[in-house]
């Protein structure tokens, strides 16, 4: 993506008028330029650039922590904030000797050389997490974490799978035409890869309930 303040501008996004923060853009977003007197506005504006490109290639972002299982491929935990998505990831790092790709933006693409299979891409926007790697890895699983007093884990319908998971994906409103675009590759991608909803404790039960389920089983405790 080239940076050019001087290319035609179609897409204008001001994400906060009183911190100078603006985005300009041409109309397929290959070309674009963010202006702000703030680092962290500007981070915000690169990831939004970068991801109006993405979007039209198949790509998706989302809210998660990204693992890399040896042997397996790739696992994303989604949830509300707090709710422990980097401490599941730091449970297999420790107990399985995973490698923590992303703790907090997660990119997801499909790729025409490899049908069915999804992709996982750490990002370079980590949050409050220390991790980011540059590497990608095929994604196995998607583990939607909840808080509820029993221990489950279980594979959801398509319909619960709307409000578990699609809600975590970042949608870009600034264009209309981007968020058709990644409606789209939802539709695509969710057949591909399983999704769950867990409920656990900060232990290994909370491991062994998800690689039984990448399994074709389930736990409750």
């Amino acid at each position: 993506m080239r940076v050019d303040a001087l290319h035609p501008v179609s897409h204008i996004l001001t994400l906060a008028q009183k911190a100078g923060a603006v985005l300009l853009a041409n109309d397929d977003f290959s070309e674009v330029t963010v202006r702000s007197d703030k680092e962290d506005l500007l981070e915000e504006l690169v990831l939004i650039g970068v991801y109006s490109r993405l979007a039209q290639f198949q790509t998706v972002l989302v809210h998660a922590s990204l693992v890399e299982i040896p042997e397996v491929g790739g696992l994303i935990f989604v949830g509300s904030s707090g709710v422990g998505k980097t401490t599941q990831a730091m449970l297999w790092a420790t107990l399985r000797g995973a490698m923590i790709i992303n703790g907090d933006k997660v990119f997801l693409g499909l790729r025409e050389d490899m049908p069915g299979e999804v992709w996982a891409y750490g990002s370079p926007w980590k949050g409050n997490s220390p991790y980011r790697e540059n590497r990608r890895v095929p994604l196995r699983g998607i583990v939607a974490l909840v808080r509820r007093e029993d221990k489950y884990i279980r594979r959801l319908s398509e319909l619960e799978v709307l409000s578990a998971y699609v809600p975590r994906v970042f949608m870009p409103g600034w264009d209309p035409r981007l968020t058709e675009r990644v409606m789209d590759t939802l539709d695509a991608m969710l057949p591909m890869v399983p999704v769950f909803e867990m409920s656990c404790n900060i232990d290994e039960v909370a491991v062994c309930m998800v690689e039984e389920a990448l399994s074709g089983k389930e736990m409750t405790t």
